[in-house]
């Protein structure tokens, strides 16, 4: 399943660098399917060396514990649906051109990459919303980021400036953020139930979000609060 797992060899060091990055990343990938098919306690560090086909050496050599390797991998999934999201942005600007709507349409744009991200990796999104660790401090700092980039994504999408005063600004994050876990609760019944077709779901969330910020006081050009 893991490809490219060769024993070491004398390289240079800037092709030893890439060589270790690689590993790791197939690792955290295989960490984001593992986690997502099996809970959390079920899964030892020596079933973890099996699927990828290493010595338990060699992973300790990546990841400290198992925890570790829990964490990162968290960490390596964030960091895959942020640039999925950020990636858009030279298709919202195209987009945007000559549309009736390009604000509607560059959110439209983030959130498929975000429902794109949810299907490709169902089991560990679920996994990752239901805290398959339990509440763990370095986790819950890695999907807090996660949030802010995506609200500061979505609000930059609509084009809009920051209110204010701070009152203000406080009042569209909090509308903003309310949104987001909208999207979250929503994201899993969709992955669970599929009962919705995903560009329904996506115009929900947008309608959501407009009337959310609307609600909080604020014009959708003049909002884009810092997360």
């Amino acid at each position: 399943m893991i490809q490219g797992l060769m024993p070491r060899r004398a390289k240079s060091a800037r092709t030893s660098r890439l060589d270790v990055g690689a590993r790791r990343d197939q690792l955290l990938g295989l960490g984001l399917e593992l986690f997502g098919q099996r809970s959390y306690e079920s899964i030892s560090i020596d079933d973890i060396a099996k699927a990828a086909g290493i010595s338990r050496g060699l992973l300790y050599h990546y990841f400290r514990n198992k925890r570790g390797f829990y964490v990162e991998s968290v960490r390596f999934g964030a960091s895959m649906l942020r640039e999925r999201i950020v990636a858009t942005r030279d298709l919202e600007a195209r987009a945007g051109e000559g549309a009736e709507d390009p604000g509607h349409r560059r959110v439209e744009l983030g959130l498929q990459a975000y429902l794109d991200f949810v299907a490709g990796f169902g089991g560990a999104y679920v996994t990752l919303m239901r805290s398959g660790i339990g509440f763990d401090p370095e986790v819950c700092e890695i999907l807090e980021q996660t949030r802010a980039a995506i609200v500061t994504e979505m609000l930059e999408a609509i084009g809009a400036r920051a209110p204010e005063t701070e009152a203000a600004r406080e009042l569209v994050r909090v509308a903003a953020r309310g949104w987001l876990g909208m999207v979250e609760f929503a994201s899993l019944e969709w992955l669970e139930r599929k009962a919705v077709p995903q560009a329904a779901l996506i115009e929900l969330l947008i309608q959501s979000l407009e009337h959310a910020l609307v609600a909080a006081g604020v014009r959708l050009e003049d909002c884009a609060p810092e997360a």
